[in-house]
């Protein structure tokens, strides 16, 4: 089968998205199948025996648009210049399937349908909803998608100009479905989301993944710390966190808690704040750990920490929200508890 993968980014740009386009691609490689990935964001050294192409978007070359120059995301409409290099690939090797990963999806499926290319869509978060693409309105589910109510969002790091045409762009794209669509969304609660929204299309469930372990998994120390991987933002439960270890400590319970992911700081109170780490760092925080936490308070579509825990052979704690459901057998790999019950969670560390 020839595979063409498209997708707003690439590594070695970071991202959750980025990363799982690399493990799907490499994958179909292993397997014996033809893969080419053309990237919206510029590619660098990325080190992959198959083909990585950029497609810059038309938009890239606009001062202070975007992020940075290294993560030129797509627009939520059909880009010109992703297209004519999509045209060129389709032209030059037919693809059995294109598969789109992100806001490149509006590109790419035009130009797959204008080809007579089977097309695929994978939904790793909310961008057919929300131009934040977290659906997150002052922490909560929001309860209306791209359209007016996105004037105000009190959550958005975005400007209200940009934010309003992402928002309506994507409120076009919404009056114009495609009912021959076909998704893969990377979680339960992002499927049943789209299709509350009226989404139209089929829509099948594909949680994504991380590579086998090359090595058997570390045991388990007696005196390791509790792990939790994630930025300081609330809606990845650091405040539940520690809260949690404040009732732990209450109890005359010494167990230490390894931060990781937020910014940096000298142990205190059983805390060790390492900031962010990758590759082999990350793989030994993992190993001294005696658990994971996951304690997320919004629909997170299918967090990556949680499979790289049970990749290590740890136990992961969780909350009983988003792809978390999917991922953690509760009473099994793990316990699900409700999201930011900070007494819930120190029950269940103290448990396992």
């Amino acid at each position: 089968m020839d595979i063409l993968f498209v997708t707003d980014g690439y590594p070695p740009t970071p991202g959750g998205l980025e990363g799982h386009v690399a493990r799907l691609a490499g994958w179909f490689h292993r397997e014996g199948h033809q893969v080419r990935v053309v990237s919206v964001t510029p590619v660098g050294d990325h080190g992959d025996p198959w083909e990585v192409l950029s497609a810059p978007t038309a938009l890239g070359r606009i001062p202070g648009l975007h992020q940075s120059a290294a993560r030129t995301l797509p627009p939520p409409w059909k880009d010109r210049s992703v297209a004519r290099v999509l045209a060129d690939q389709i032209a030059r090797r037919r693809p059995d399937v294109v598969h789109a990963h992100g806001w490149c999806a509006v590109t790419s499926s035009a130009v797959a349908r204008g080809a007579g290319v089977a097309h695929l869509t994978t939904l790793h978060d909310y961008g057919m909803l929300c131009p934040m693409r977290t659906l997150l309105n002052d922490g909560a589910l929001c309860a209306h998608s791209a359209g007016a109510g996105c004037i105000s969002c009190p959550g958005s790091n975005q400007s209200t100009p940009k934010r309003l045409v992402l928002a309506g762009a994507i409120a076009r794209s919404r009056r114009h479905p495609d009912p021959a669509a076909h998704f893969l969304a990377v979680s339960t609660a992002v499927a049943d989301i789209h299709r509350a929204r009226g989404v139209p299309g089929t829509i099948e469930v594909v949680p994504n993944f991380v590579p086998d372990p090359t090595v058997a998994a570390v045991a388990v120390p007696d005196d390791g710390p509790v792990l939790f991987v994630g930025p300081d933002e609330p809606s990845k439960g650091l405040p539940t966190v520690l809260e949690a270890f404040g009732i732990l400590r209450s109890r005359g319970d010494a167990t230490g808690l390894h931060h990781v992911g937020g910014t940096a700081a000298p142990e205190e109170d059983g805390i060790v704040r390492a900031g962010r780490l990758s590759g082999a760092p990350l793989q030994e925080a993992f190993d001294r750990s005696r658990l994971v936490l996951v304690p997320s308070t919004w629909q997170e579509p299918c967090p990556t920490v949680a499979l790289e825990a049970m990749a290590a052979g740890r136990a992961v704690v969780g909350s009983a929200v988003g792809g978390l459901t999917d991922i953690v057998e509760d009473g099994v790999t793990g316990l699900l508890v409700p999201p930011g019950d900070a007494a819930a969670l120190a029950d269940a560390i103290a448990g396992l």
